[in-house]
């Protein structure tokens, strides 16, 4: 649920905001794949909350403007109507989820709540932030989806396997290192059809990002943590994993990888 991450998983209504600062070009990394982790077993008592997860977090990405923070703010009519398409996704997260839950949900929801007022969601707000990868966190332990592990180096992705299968996708993203070079946020983005490019390209800022894929999840640890999380959907085709390295603005570097859902 991570920046881009404004609402971006449930993680999100905070990651989408720095979605659009993540990708910016940045000198060049490397990156070194490796396969993923296996997911957790699910049971009964989860399905339903397991089930909303990835609706929730979808919609988190439609949010008005992107999250871009250098983007006008949405207009209150553009804010109630996201909201519209969110009441649904987040009340079936409400529903299902367990007691350990209740509190970072309600957050979420309030959050969407304020949208439908015309309040934009802030994302520089760590309780949103924490409430996201919270939900996440429990998504990835507990929900059996498939897995991306990556450990940011600062130079390099490790732990991004050549095939991941369709599905429920959770993420874990560890940052650690210097500030100076840990990776910001981990994104996953779908190459679009005929898209163009070279992985060098996008570490040495020569290929636009946003030109080419689309973002379908985001893990941004929270502030004063080395772990984020996120909940994403994967359909055939082409992904990117990538990772502003730094704090921005102050980017130094972007790490990039690679994988093919079939």
């Amino acid at each position: 649920m991570a920046p881009i991450r404004l609402l971006c998983s449930a993680t999100a209504v905070v990651g989408l905001a720095l979605c659009a600062a993540c990708t910016a070009a940045a000198p060049p990394a490397s990156s070194s794949p490796a396969p993923a982790s296996a997911a957790a077993p699910t049971g009964p008592e989860t399905d339903a909350e397991c089930a909303a997860l990835p609706p929730f977090d979808a919609v988190v990405f439609t949010y008005p403007s992107g999250g871009d923070p250098d983007a006008p703010k949405p207009s209150a009519d553009a804010l109630k109507q996201w909201a519209a398409t969110a009441v649904g996704p987040v009340t079936a997260l409400a529903d299902a989820a367990p007691a350990e839950l209740a509190a970072p949900v309600a957050t979420l929801r309030a959050a969407i709540d304020g949208a439908a007022q015309g309040t934009p969601v802030d994302p520089a707000d760590q309780e949103i932030t924490a409430a996201a990868t919270a939900v996440d966190k429990w998504g990835y332990d507990h929900c059996g989806f498939g897995t991306l592990d990556v450990t940011g180096t600062g130079t390099e992705l490790p732990g991004v396997p050549a095939t991941l299968p369709a599905g429920p996708l959770a993420v874990k993203f560890d940052n650690g290192g210097d500030p100076a070079t840990k990776g910001f946020v981990l994104l996953v983005a779908k190459v679009r059809d005929g898209a163009q490019y070279t992985l060098d390209g996008i570490r040495d800022g020569s290929v636009d990002f946003n030109s080419i894929a689309d973002v379908v999840g985001a893990a941004q640890p929270p502030a004063g943590e080395s772990i984020g999380y996120a909940v994403s959907t994967l359909t055939p085709g082409r992904y990117l994993v990538v990772s502003p390295i730094g704090t921005p603005p102050q980017f130094t570097g972007t790490a990039a990888a690679e994988f093919t859902v079939t």
